[in-house]
């Protein structure tokens, strides 16, 4: 059963070519490290007389981690084989607001990007983003009208902007902020680690790019969902790191669809969304600029007619009339065909890396190390959460490079599997998914209405929470249960 109570949408594209196979024992390196970027306001000074950090993948939580570490004064080299990244400032780039999957930015994200100084300013993540404070929904049991809801209880209101944007703030402070000396960004670059090496166990790791080598003291693996390093550490059985993967049991694709709600009569500043009592549509808005132009997600199941390439924009128009009758008359006819004629796009599978995340001096995180389904805000706040776990441990220079490595595994290894088991526990299909989710959603709210003391609020609510780790949340439902 698929219930999509959520503000935090976060559309994850999926498409195809995301990295290559392990080859020869070689990890290559992508990008598209599917998590949110931070930068420095603050130019650090390099000191370190060491080998470089080398940083595979240049998405949101790579150039973060770039960041924190060059923060600290270490030299950093980060690798990512997709193009430098897009101007945030080009209003050419951003005029289609269907091009790019938007992101949430919740209390843990927002958090992490202040701790290394890139949230707040003139040219700040935050000057880039929507605010979004409330939620409009109608679910198959409710009227016409919708239920609209404004969230005043959260310390923190949800911030969105397209993944691609982020990325390229970031870039642009590291440019801005940063020599060469400090952090070396090589874009449009495929690189790759050395796992066949003759290693003594403090040994640097080799990094092969361009036919080159050179050693690094320190991997940080943050190749998103491709997650190459990790696969490959695995299939070598050089370390107990090992993949798991979900079945996905209630699939679901995607296409984005533009809409522009009427000022006069709409909210620009909430999540709206509706679903069919049929299951067969799903759709979900967020705000992609102050205009009151939305980034809509209409999300199918797998066989479903509509659910491919070159369909009919007849057929899609009255898909519309019928489930999405309250929005269908602010999608032109234009839109529509050429909604109809694109492409759909895959929503991840639920994984996780188990046992460690560390082998040697090497650590994953992020998507590589835990991919979730977008539904609840997890995935990009996660996984920048994540760099301040490796920050801080990296910051005590009394560990060598394998034991912070391992240090950061033993903190964070639990959280990848605990926030992967309750994401897909809320996305399971029938019977299944009224008593894992839809059930426990209605009885928390019930119960901790009367008994605020005692019952905490839903597992959703919860998992938004910063004073709860992924393991407590899940502890704490269980004490609820």
């Amino acid at each position: 059963m698929m219930r999509i109570l959520f503000l935090y949408l976060l559309p994850l594209s999926t498409t195809t070519g995301f990295g290559f196979s392990p080859r020869n024992s070689l990890v290559r390196l992508s990008s598209l490290a599917s998590t949110a970027t931070a930068t420095a306001t603050t130019t650090a000074t390099s000191t370190s007389t060491s080998s470089p950090i080398a940083i595979i993948g240049g998405g949101p939580a790579g150039l973060c981690t770039a960041i924190a570490l060059a923060q600290q004064g270490k030299k950093v080299i980060l690798f990512d084989k997709q193009p430098t990244p897009l101007d945030p400032n080009d209003s050419e780039i951003w005029g289609d607001t269907a091009k790019f999957y938007l992101i949430g930015l919740g209390a843990r994200g927002q958090k992490a990007l202040d701790q290394f100084g890139v949230w707040e300013g003139q040219n700040g993540v935050k000057s880039y983003c929507q605010e979004v404070i409330g939620r409009k929904d109608w679910s198959p049991q409710g009227g016409e009208e919708g239920v609209e809801r404004i969230f005043t209880d959260r310390p923190y209101k949800t911030m969105v902007l397209p993944r691609e944007k982020l990325v390229g703030v970031l870039y642009k402070h590291i440019t801005t902020n940063f020599s060469e000396d400090q952090i070396e960004l090589k874009f449009g670059v495929d690189a790759a680690v050395d796992l066949e090496q003759e290693q003594e166990q403090e040994q640097e790791s080799t990094i092969l790019c361009n036919g080159e080598k050179f050693n690094a003291s320190f991997v940080v693996a943050s190749d998103g969902a491709a997650r190459d390093v990790a696969k490959s550490i695995s299939s070598s059985r050089k370390s107990a790191m090992r993949v798991v993967k979900y079945k996905d049991d209630n699939k679901r694709i995607y296409k984005t669809l533009p809409i522009k709600f009427p000022k006069e009569s709409w909210r620009g500043d909430i999540n709206y969304s509706s679903r069919t009592a049929d299951g067969r549509v799903n759709f979900d808005a967020l705000p992609a600029n102050s205009n009151n132009e939305y980034c809509g997600i209409l999300l199918l199941k797998e066989d479903d007619p509509l659910s491919g390439p070159d369909t009919s924009p007849f057929e899609l128009r009255e898909l519309l009339d019928k489930s999405l009758p309250q929005f269908s008359p602010l999608v032109d006819d234009a839109t529509v065909a050429a909604v109809a004629k694109k492409d759909v796009s895959n929503l991840p599978s639920f994984r996780y890396v188990k046992n460690s995340l560390s082998w040697r001096n090497i650590v994953v995180l992020g998507d590589a190390a835990h991919c979730v389904k977008p539904y609840f805000g997890l995935g990009a706040n996660s996984a920048l959460e994540d760099v301040t776990f490796l920050s801080a441990i990296m910051e005590n220079n009394r560990l060598s490079p394998n034991e912070m490595a391992s240090e950061f595994s033993r903190q964070r290894a639990g959280e990848a599997k605990a926030l992967v088991q309750i994401s897909r526990e809320l996305d399971r299909p029938g019977a299944l998914g009224f008593f894992s989710f839809v059930l426990p959603l209605i009885l928390d709210g019930l119960f901790h209405n009367v008994m605020p003391r005692i019952i905490m609020p839903n597992v959703i609510a919860m998992l938004q929470r910063t004073d709860y780790d992924f393991r407590g949340v899940r502890r704490r439902k269980r004490q609820d249960r």
